[in-house]
């Protein structure tokens, strides 16, 4: 009985937590904001993270790596604060813009994408829906999934 409602007030506490893991109902996806910061072409993203404030996206103009990041709100769209950031390594010339992967995503309706980032000349991105989850690996170029890695793997 004692485990029981220690298990139970576990869970109860966490909830609150695992409700500000991915974006809120009302939240415009992620594609249509990454497409708002790559809008005007000279922008490309990097990174973007769900974090209870909203969306870290890391962006860089052109191809240089002296970047900046971006608390954007998620359902307008809005720049709430800004701050310079570097990055180690960007995609490649005539890879796939960030919003694009994330439509792709998006379109396999298995959940709220939580993080989407550039790392080991790939994107990775992050799904959550409840307590499962699904990280792809997916090439720059074509838009291949490489690998899925979660109990919301297709």
């Amino acid at each position: 009985m004692r485990v029981t409602s220690i298990l139970l007030s576990t869970l109860l506490l966490a909830t609150p937590a695992l409700a500000q893991d991915v974006p809120e109902d009302g939240a415009l996806p992620l594609s249509l904001i990454l497409t708002m910061v790559e809008a005007d072409g000279a922008r490309i993203v990097y990174s973007a993270d769900w974090d209870r404030r909203g969306w870290e996206v890391v962006s860089c103009p052109g191809r240089t790596r002296i970047c900046v990041e971006e608390v954007i709100d998620a359902k307008t769209g809005a720049v709430r604060s800004s701050e310079r950031e570097g990055v180690s390594i960007l995609p490649p010339e005539g890879a796939l813009a960030a919003s694009v992967i994330a439509g792709q995503v998006e379109q396999l309706n298995l959940g709220r994408i939580t993080d989407l980032e550039f790392d080991d000349r790939r994107w990775e991105v992050e799904v959550r829906n409840g307590l499962r989850r699904a990280e792809f690996r997916i090439d720059p170029m074509s838009g291949a999934t490489l690998r899925c890695e979660g109990t919301l793997c297709p």
